[in-house]
């Protein structure tokens, strides 16, 4: 018995230890680690953070306790509006990929009391619900220095930041809405168009509706430059 409680007390000794040591590479890591979580499956607005190394609090300025109670007004506060926007995209993005599949992108955050600054992260999903719908996801961020902050270097950055966010845009269209997309943009009419793909002109018009609703445009005209931009031309 008092050697079972010996082997005990070592085991017991060991993983202190080893939680000690992870606990001191993730306090150590130069780099953003954090944890968000998603209370209500779809509910995106109910996400919050339950995890954030040293050197995220340290940045932002805010407490592990603070971004807790802020719940999902602390991304509001520390991303740029329009960055915001597009990392609830990137949790819709996030939810339909492979566990082992990361994705990233560029964003500005702001620290308590400071300007913006600009950070490249990637997030990949860490836990998922009993229903298979992600639960939480682990993301790590690196802040961007002066070294790398010259000017042709930022705009590439920006454009793969584009490219990715219009990636998982054009996943919304059908094959066939894709199709209408680069004929439109090539400059057929929907009269053309419905005789190239041997349906009726009033599909087409109906493809073309959804399409822009699908991604929030107004007129052809902002199909085509979309279509153009993303190379479907």
């Amino acid at each position: 018995m008092e050697n079972k409680i010996t082997d005990l007390k070592k085991e017991n000794a060991g993983l202190k230890e080893k939680l000690a040591y992870l606990k001191e590479i993730l306090d150590k890591a130069p780099c953003f680690i954090y944890i968000n979580e998603i209370e209500k499956t779809g509910k995106e607005y109910t996400m919050r953070n339950v995890y954030l190394n040293k050197y995220a609090i340290d940045i932002t300025g805010y407490s592990m306790e603070e971004a807790y109670e802020l719940g999902f007004e602390y991304f509001r506060k520390v991303l740029h509006p329009d960055d915001f926007e597009v990392s609830i995209q990137s949790i819709e993005h996030l939810a339909k990929i492979a566990d082992d599949q990361v994705f990233g992108g560029m964003y500005r955050c702001k620290p308590k009391d400071m300007d913006y600054i600009w950070q490249i992260g990637r997030s990949r999903v860490f836990k998922r619900s009993p229903d298979g719908s992600p639960k939480q996801f682990l993301n790590s961020t690196i802040t961007l220095n002066e070294e790398i902050h010259t000017h042709n270097q930022m705009i590439e950055l920006l454009k793969e930041n584009s490219r990715l966010l219009n990636e998982n845009i054009i996943l919304k269209l059908t094959k066939r809405e894709r199709d209408v997309l680069k004929l439109l943009a090539e400059g057929n009419s929907a009269k053309m168009i419905s005789e190239k793909l041997n349906v009726e002109e009033s599909t087409i018009c109906s493809h073309r509706k959804n399409m822009l609703r699908k991604l929030n445009m107004e007129n052809t005209a902002s199909l085509v430059n979309f279509a153009a931009e993303n190379g479907l031309n």
